[in-house]
């Protein structure tokens, strides 16, 4: 009997059972990647509960196999892929010293904890994205979006018509009473982390769009449409920004295709604006009075102020006196609110965790200047090798995805201006993908570099 269980085992884990269960996972994982509070359940991890996603499910099954591939060396660690970890190292070497440093220690393990979770999966998805099936992370990608975008759009006219927050799935503050119209954050934690999610698939068919290989016009206008119901100023901006770049920089693209997507852009925001004005048919009632909604006008306000609320000034402020304070290593990891807490007597008796609201600042206030130059030169050395591939302008999908991720980084780059959170898992997935990028392209290099060898 134990005999054919060990040959059932070893069946499992052959090294090609697990290279033909790497592209499944992967495409499971691109899928579930939104759905970050519905469904979710709670679970206690070290004394701290915490949402277990299904995300961090397919992520744990991720590092699971190529742990696996590696101790067995049917996976490799590229000398690219090695070079761009060092930088990471560093970030998480120093992020770690912060934590000794921690006025609240169990805050700062569990925020380093989650935060390497999330990139360990990124760089999972670096090595496994030599296994990847092009095809299924695909429709991965465009079902996924569907779903919460369908959801998204119950949720908000749910919200409209009077529907219960446990029926739409609708956290308060975020309801038609609050705003005067429903903020929807569909699947997502947040409006603001859910506007930043959907900026991915929005680049990837706008630049299959441009690339003139795939055409979904209509998933293109509902995204649009989303990401201003979410009021996400940042991701408005940002998204806005790096479009306009991606349209100007984009080589292949023809004259149609570029006023193809404003004008799908133009149309989503317009959209966004008529649904808002549902509610000034609708007055919205709130303590016994009846309130007419701010129509469209609360939206375009909201997208084109630059003026900060009082409390992020603060917040962003103290993490600037934090930083002075301890430039070096910082406070330790997410004990940000710790410190404001002590130093601003209006956020004493405020029960939850406080964020700057602004990830470089939070990073430096928190990690010191030494966790700042790690993830900088992480990051940078990213960015700098997905140029590269842009600039060698092959139309092939290493290219289509370099494309993609710049403008997405962009786009985040600007948000993250406006809000702070490392451990998102969609950031780190797609960060992920940018590290096998290169690592994948380096190793064209060296075959073409074989290749010539030979011949000469």
């Amino acid at each position: 009997m134990n005999t054919i269980k060990k040959l059932q085992l070893s069946r499992i884990l052959h090294p090609k059972t697990l290279n033909a269960l790497i592209p499944g996972i992967l495409a499971g994982l691109f899928f579930l990647l939104p759905f970050e509070r519905i469904p979710s359940f709670p679970v206690t991890v070290f004394g701290t509960t915490v949402d277990m996603r299904l995300s961090f499910i397919a992520g744990l099954a991720l590092i699971g196999v190529i742990t696996y591939g590696l101790i067995k060396k049917q996976i490799k660690i590229s000398k690219k892929i090695r070079t761009i970890l060092y930088w990471l190292g560093l970030f998480f070497f120093f992020y770690g010293l912060s934590v000794l440093l921690s006025a609240d220690i169990k805050r700062a393990v569990s925020v380093w904890g989650f935060t390497f979770f999330t990139a360990l999966v990124g760089l999972s998805v670096a090595l496994a994205w030599q296994f990847r099936d092009t095809k299924i992370i695909r429709q991965a990608i465009l079902a996924s979006t569907w779903v919460v975008i369908l959801f998204g759009f119950y949720q908000y006219f749910g919200d409209v018509f009077g529907l219960s927050t446990h029926l739409t799935g609708l956290r308060e503050m975020y309801t038609k009473q609050i705003f005067g119209f429903p903020r929807i954050q569909s699947t997502g934690l947040e409006p603001l982390f859910y506007a930043n999610y959907l900026l991915i698939p929005f680049f990837f068919f706008t630049v299959k769009f441009l690339d003139g290989l795939e055409e979904h016009p209509f998933l293109l206008t509902a995204i649009v449409t989303q990401i201003f119901l979410t009021v996400s100023r940042g991701a408005m901006i940002g998204g806005g920004i790096a479009l306009i770049l991606l349209l100007i920089t984009h080589r292949r693209a023809k004259i149609f295709q570029r006023l193809g997507i404003l004008g799908i852009t133009i149309l989503g925001v317009a959209i966004a604006l008529l649904l808002t004005n549902i509610n000034s048919i609708r007055p919205v009632t709130t303590t016994g009075q009846t309130v007419v909604a701010p129509a469209p006008s609360a939206v375009i306000d909201q997208a084109t102020n630059f003026v900060a609320q009082d409390d992020r000034i603060r917040n962003r402020d103290l993490a600037i006196q934090a930083f002075r304070e301890h430039p070096v290593l910082g406070i330790g990891p997410g004990n940000f609110s710790q410190y404001a807490k002590d130093r601003y007597e209006g956020y004493a008796k405020y029960d939850g965790y406080l964020v700057v609201n602004n990830e470089p600042l939070e990073i430096l206030a928190e990690g010191g200047l030494l966790s700042g130059l790690g993830i900088l030169g992480f990051v940078l050395s990213i960015i700098l090798g997905l140029l590269k591939i842009v600039f060698r302008n092959k139309n092939d999908e290493s290219n289509l995805w370099a494309y993609v991720l710049l403008a997405y980084f962009i786009g985040l780059s600007i948000q993250l201006q406006s809000f702070s959170t490392l451990y998102i898992m969609h950031i780190w997935v797609a960060i992920g993908v940018g590290i096998g990028l290169l690592a994948e392209e380096n190793q064209a290099q060296k075959e073409t570099k074989r290749s010539k060898l030979k011949k000469a």
